[in-house]
């Protein structure tokens, strides 16, 4: 190979190398870009349902997220990652024939490609392959790579034709055999203008359509050559004179440096004023670049070293340093900086000749032996600066107007922007962008347009929208500082201004950012400068310059439903589309929208058959409570107007939100036994005389006969439930709130609570089969039904067995002899068959302990139960405490929650950790049961991680004398979460001299309490010592510990007075009845103050002694 390179005039890859690097580049850029403004594909509809079915469990687990919420971007995005690490973990720098390519340039010889770019990407892999390449594991791709390369080393074409016939399932692959034709005729071509060494992958060679058939079939002699022996790549040394490098061409000659081929411009640059070259050496898999930035006025003042450390700030963040030194190229002074990146390693060198310009010349490779190659150096060393050029004299800046009519606004720059859109960033919104970088005055004007997509609105009171937007923003700098900020108003839209100066990248820098909101899009705009600039004024231009225009709707017209049943005015047409399946709002409605792509707000038509058996005293009160629906206690209605107009009736309303902009505007047409429901957001700006149109101008086309009459009853519901779909349960569920049941439904009542609903989950909430059950606990508050459901308990079918929990905590909650005894009765006749541990579910059990202390022996016949244990072992340790059962009778029953105790221990370790208070009742009785099983199991539950789980482990095991664990102890008396709660215990046992004395003091006791007051709804992150207040408190000295606390961390933390005591002053005591315990939150910790705020705290116990 080596010696054919050397002995033939040119090489020829599959692709001319010496373009394609570039040309891979601006593809991926470009790519990438169009990605962005295309709504990606998912992967479940990019392929067929079988494949779909077969893979998405694992790619579940690979990507960590819902199967369906996978695109084909995800895979794509995988596939290059794992492309660029086999690349890094490579003995080469390329692939084979790019780095062939590479050593005939350094020979000087002619360097082409058969074929183009757009060839191969035509045969890029099916997504299946993308699929299988991201869930199977390296060693199976290792495999798969170490069986190619030896058949290729062993020069098998055979064997890679056979592979190649099984990945096409037999068939031919006819994009390869275009691409091989297309390869034979310009190997004839190329060949004839010169001896050519033609390299192209093995896969092309063999087979009827093989390139070596086609060529034969030209009239070539085409036969193999065989090496007598094979020299390492590393080892090879080129033979020649080696290909002139090509200077790279610099606006106005400012500077000179040279590369391996012809540099390109990076487009995605241009509009900020940048000019960047780069030539992508894909034989050597390096990139060179070089830019020049002019040096703005102001800015000649900082020194070369504060310059140089804003350089380096800017491009190692995130990154690790690995060389930063001053250098002479070409007697001109830089610094240069080697950075290893996630990607690669960069070397770059940084010029800043008098003040006039930065140069940067940069050099990225996978590792770092590739920016140290001789080649990377010669890069290096040819630059030259330029300071004989004749210099351009400065011209006016132009600033042009931009008018988007599309988004309904103009604005000024001074440049041509760059524009971007992206589907894929923001959930629910469309960003367009214009970015344009002013690099002589080094001020960047930004210009973004979130408009909601089809279906979406953007929720939330603007003021708060607008704040949390600043925190953001705040978040992006270093010291940050807000120095201005306020709402203001364009054309009757409500914004938001603020500026924001901070440390960006090492530099000081100003933010001036301007929000605007107006319905269905939110137009932002900022300008960035350096603090000192003196180009403040181009920035009030820029934000000044700012102009709303009307919505470029198509006329108002009136539009038809596609089947005719109504109409309205609208600027679009109104379409039918299919119900999300996670929309459950008006379940069973056909819906249609007007989605207006100039204002970006969408307008909903729903339209439901309403069920016979629904039941309201008129159309009118139907209306009234439907509309209820619509909004809530704190918000404001406008335009509250209801219509009768015989046959149809119908209300209209906005929703106002205070501080919102945004009105949800409503309108209700019952026609018969049809519900239209139109609704959708807006600015209440836009509405009067304009989307209020599509609402105001409904009409239901024809007469409808079939009148809602109103006449149903609890009786129709219960039959209408009893063979239930979804959507039927589901449409229950939406009328369920606005249905009045009497004593007189209680019957029908009960006969639907023995069901169980399509949407049950055993949580019992927020499910059909809770709110049938919490109805008929408010109708029937006599608790009438304890007879019936004793008798039905036992029928209970199994599918329904999760109805019973609901059964036992109704009849607990009648707190009588009898419903208690029907309880003993229904679990004697009918144990739980359920097979799993039964979540909380309402009762009356812990409340009424003389009743529950009835159902006792016979209750701990089911201390086993996998659905019931933990009732039957919570009631027996509140039973034990009150003195209503014995010890004696635990110790009789110990085997069975022995055995439940092994059973969680086996089946359900993984879960114990995060259940830990569940178990505490349980641990407790193997204490008392105090036998060799029990003490074994306790052992057991000691070895678990979760604190909770110990601290109960520990003192059932000191219970029953078995030997302390001082390791957890010391642990739990270390924590302030467990350190008071361990001394009480350990007193009550008698066995204090277990605590750890470096904990044993009033102190650390009381940080203990407080935290524990401190932790009411979420525990703080952070409680030091304040100090001690000796004061007189109830007739006596006595002592209060104070504390700073705070729930927050780092600078932007608050900070709040705790208070522990009152503690008697005698050091040696550690009681406290902590009846001054407790947070003082009317204003943050003050140090100097602290005696003043907790004189303000006891005066609001009103506890001081005067």
């Amino acid at each position: 190979m080596y010696k054919a390179i050397e002995q033939t005039d040119g090489f020829a890859a599959e692709l001319d190398m010496n373009k394609v690097g570039n040309q891979m580049v601006n593809h991926f850029l470009n790519e990438r870009e169009a990605k962005k403004a295309v709504e990606p594909v998912k992967l479940k509809d990019a392929v067929s349902a079988e494949t779909w079915n077969h893979y998405k469990a694992e790619l579940e687990k690979k990507f960590g997220k819902a199967a369906d919420k996978i695109t084909v971007n995800d895979l794509e995005e995988l596939e290059n990652q794992l492309q660029s690490d086999m690349f890094k973990k490579g003995d080469m720098p390329t692939f084979l024939d790019a780095w062939l390519s590479g050593q005939a340039r350094k020979q000087g010889k002619w360097v082409g490609g058969i074929e183009d770019l757009e060839d191969q990407l035509e045969h890029i892999g099916a997504v299946e392959e993308k699929i299988q390449l991201a869930i199977f594991d390296d060693e199976y791709f290792r495999k798969e790579m170490e069986w190619l390369v030896r058949v290729y080393t062993e020069q098998r074409l055979d064997s890679i034709d056979a592979m190649m016939y099984r990945g096409m399932n037999g068939g031919k692959d006819y994009i390869m055999i275009k691409r091989n034709l297309k390869m034979s005729r310009r190997m004839d071509s190329l060949a004839a203008v010169r001896s050519t060494l033609f390299a192209v992958g093995a896969a092309h060679l063999p087979g009827d359509s093989g390139v070596i058939s086609l060529l034969r079939r030209r009239g070539y002699t085409v036969t193999p050559v065989y090496s007598s022996r094979k020299i390492s790549a590393d080892k090879y040394v080129s033979k020649g004179p080696g290909a002139e490098w090509v200077p790279v061409k610099v606006t106005d000659s400012i500077y000179g440096i040279m590369m391996p081929g012809e540099a390109e411009k990076i487009g995605m640059f241009e509009s900020m004023g940048l000019e960047m070259k780069m030539y992508f050496d894909i034989s050597f898999m390096r990139v060179y670049f070089t830019a020049n930035i002019p040096m703005p006025e102001n800015r000649r003042t900082i020194s070369y070293d504060s310059l140089y450390a804003g350089m380096r700030a800017r491009y190692s963040k995130g990154n690790k340093v690995l060389k930063d030194q001053s250098i002479t190229v070409n007697n001109i002074s830089g610094r240069e900086f080697i950075i290893e990146m996630e990607d690669g390693v960069m070397k770059m060198q940084v010029f800043i000749p008098q003040m006039e310009t930065v140069v940067m010349n940069a050099v990225f490779a996978f590792n770092e032996k590739g920016v140290k190659d001789p080649e990377t150096e010669k890069f290096f060393q040819s630059f030259t600066y330029n300071t004989n050029r004749v210099k351009k004299t400065d011209t006016e800046k132009k600033w042009t107007t931009y008018s988007y009519p599309a988004y309904s606004f103009s604005i000024e720059m001074p440049q041509k922007p760059k524009e971007t859109k992206d589907v894929v960033s923001d959930e629910g919104k469309i960003n367009f962008g214009w970015q344009s970088m002013d690099m002589a005055e080094q001020v960047y004007y930004g210009m973004n347009v979130a408009s909601m997509k089809e279906g979406m609105f953007d929720s939330g009171v603007d003021q708060e929208l607008f704040e949390s937007m600043k925190d953001q923003m705040r978040e992006s700098f270093e010291n940050a500082r807000i120095l201005d900020s306020g709402m203001f108003h364009v054309g009757g839209y409500p914004g938001y201004h603020f500026t924001i100066s901070g440390k960006s990248e090492g530099e000081e820098v100003v933010s001036r950012i301007r929000y605007i909101s107006r319905g269905g899009v939110t137009y932002y705009y900022f300008v960035v400068y350096a603090k000192e600039s003196a180009y403040k004024e181009n920035a009030d231009r820029y934000l000044e310059s700012f102009s709303l225009q009307s919505y470029q709707q198509p006329a108002w017209t009136t539009k038809e439903a596609p089947d005719k049943s109504f109409s309205t005015s609208s600027p679009y047409p109104i379409r039918r589309i299919e119900r999300n399946e996670d929309d459950k709002s008006h379940p069973g409605a056909e819906r249609f929208l007007v989605y207006d792509s100039s204002a970006f707000v969408t307008s909903y038509i729903d339209r439901t058959i309403l069920p016979d058996w629904l039941w309201f005293s008129s159309d009118t009160a139907f209306l009234s409570a439907r509309a209820a629906d619509y909004y809530g206690a704190s918000d404001s209605l406008a335009g509250y107007t209801m219509e009768d107009k015989g046959a149809v009736k119908s209300v209209q309303f906005s929703v106002i939100v205070p501080g919102d902009n945004l009105a949800k505007h409503v309108r209700l047409v019952l026609h018969g036994n049809e519900l239209y429901e139109l609704f959708g957001h807006f600015a209440i700006r836009d509405l009067p005389g304009n989307f209020d149109r599509l609402f105001r101008d409904f009409r239901v086309n024809g007469n409808k006969t079939n009148a809602i009459s109103w006449k149903g009853n609890a009786e129709a519901l219960s039959n209408a439930l009893k063979n239930a779909d979804e959507n039927t349960m589901t449409q229950v569920k939406s009328f369920w709130s606005h249905l009045s049941f009497t004593a007189a439904d209680i019957p029908a009542l009960r006969s639907m609570t023995l069901r169980i609903y399509p949407d049950f989950d055993s949580s019992y909430s927020d499910n059909l089969n809770g709110m049938i059950y919490n109805q008929l606990r408010y109708t029937d508050s006599t608790f009438s039904s304890v007879q019936y459901f004793s008798e039905q308990f036992a029928e209970i079918a199994e599918k329904d067995e999760y109805v019973k929990p609901m059964i036992i905590g109704y009849l607990s909650e009648a707190k009588t002899r009898e419903s208690y005894a029907a309880i003993k009765q229904c679990l004697h006749k009918s144990p739980f068959r359920i097979k799993e541990q039964l979540p909380y579910f309402s009762n009356r059990l812990y409340d009424s302990l003389e009743l529950t202390a009835t159902l006792y022996p016979e209750l701990l016949e089911h201390a086993n139960s996998r659905a019931f244990w933990h009732i039957v072992s919570g009631t027996a340790t509140s039973l034990l405490d009150s003195g209503l059962i014995t010890t004696q009778l635990i110790r009789e029953k110990g085997t069975a929650f022995c055995e439940v105790a092994a059973r969680i221990l086996e089946e359900d370790a993984e879960n114990i950790e995060d259940g830990s208070y569940y178990y505490t009742d349980l641990i407790r009785l193997l204490g008392i049961v105090n036998t060799p099983e029990s003490k074994n199991l306790l052992t057991k539950f000691s070895k678990l991680e979760s604190r909770h789980i110990r601290f109960n482990t520990l003192l059932a095991m000191l219970a029953c004398n078995m030997p302390a664990d001082n390791k957890t102890i010391l642990t739990l008396a270390t924590t302030d979460e467990y350190r008071h709660d361990l001394y009480d215990e350990l007193k009550k046992l008698n066995k204090l001299s277990l605590f750890p004395k470096s904990y044993l003091s009033q102190q650390q006791l009381a940080q203990s309490r407080l935290y524990e007051f401190a932790s009411d709804e979420a525990p703080p992150a952070s409680i030091v010592s304040a100090g001690t207040k000796t004061m007189l408190y109830k007739g006596k000295q006595q002592k209060f510990y104070l504390f700073k606390i705070s729930y927050d961390e780092g600078p932007e933390a608050e900070y709040y007075l705790g208070i522990a005591g009152p503690y008697d002053t005698n050091a040696a005591s550690m009681s406290s009845s902590h009846d001054a315990t407790g947070m003082y939150w009317d204003e943050e910790f003050d140090a100097k103050n602290k005696d003043k705020q907790l004189e303000a705290y006891l005066k609001s116990l009103e506890i001081v002694e005067e």
